[in-house]
């Protein structure tokens, strides 16, 4: 399963500045949760 969420005027690696901005540490929360989530899936 993959996903796709367009944020205006954000840079391809935003999530990078998540100390910085809500934005950011939210698409940061969001990544490191699909992360979680999938690290034991095995196809």
């Amino acid at each position: 399963m993959t996903s796709f969420k367009s944020r205006i005027f954000n840079f391809h690696c935003y999530p990078l500045l998540a100390p910085m901005f809500r934005e950011a540490a939210e698409a940061m929360d969001e990544i490191c949760e699909f992360i979680r989530k999938h690290r034991n899936f095995v196809t």
